[in-house]
């Protein structure tokens, strides 16, 4: 990883003309302190937590450090497992990283609620029997109102997912889907 970083931090420097003392500094500086977590990532997770939700992370990032990014942004506290495809030798959207990490949360993958901002790796969650949903921040929502999340496939062109967010923030809609009941179930 630190050679990783030393080539992209050199490569982008010489690309902007950076001064070779910033691109030093650069280098130096751990990568974790330019990742951050959208802000409503925790309090999702934090409510699916509440509700006795396991949470599971699988990502394709390239390097080792999975758990240090997680730790950084402040959301390893609500995680019970993270796959890398960097170590588990599985990557999105094969079969098998998706049920390596429903086997690691000690569920079917029918019991897994998966959501990805690729619609690929949606795709490929779906295939495994996981309920899928597509994170798409680019969407607008409409009005002002909740309207982001869609509950039909028939919802949006992409008929082998169960639904569409712009963002995190309907925390009641994914406990619904995921049948432990938000508020509208209470």
């Amino acid at each position: 990883e630190e050679s990783f970083f030393a080539s992209f931090w050199t490569a982008l420097g010489q690309e902007y003309n950076l001064d070779p003392t910033h691109i030093a500094r650069l280098i130096d500086r751990p990568y974790t302190d330019f990742v951050l977590a959208y802000p409503d990532a925790a309090p999702l997770l934090a409510a699916l937590r509440a509700h006795g939700v396991r949470i599971g992370v699988l990502s394709n990032f390239s390097l080792f450090s999975l758990d240090e990014s997680l730790a950084s942004t402040g959301l390893a506290a609500y995680v019970d497992v993270a796959h890398a495809a960097t170590i588990r030798g599985h990557a999105k959207p094969q079969d098998a990283a998706y049920l390596s990490i429903a086997q690691a949360l000690a569920v079917s993958p029918a019991a897994c609620l998966f959501i990805d901002d690729e619609m690929p790796c949606v795709a490929g969650a779906a295939a495994t029997g996981m309920r899928a949903i597509w994170l798409d921040r680019t969407r607008v929502q409409t009005s002002g109102t909740t309207d982001s999340v869609a509950h039909s496939p028939t919802d949006f062109q992409t008929a082998w997912a169960d639904g569409v967010l712009a963002d995190l923030v309907e925390v009641d809609a994914l406990l619904e889907a995921i049948g432990r009941g938000g508020k509208k179930a209470q």
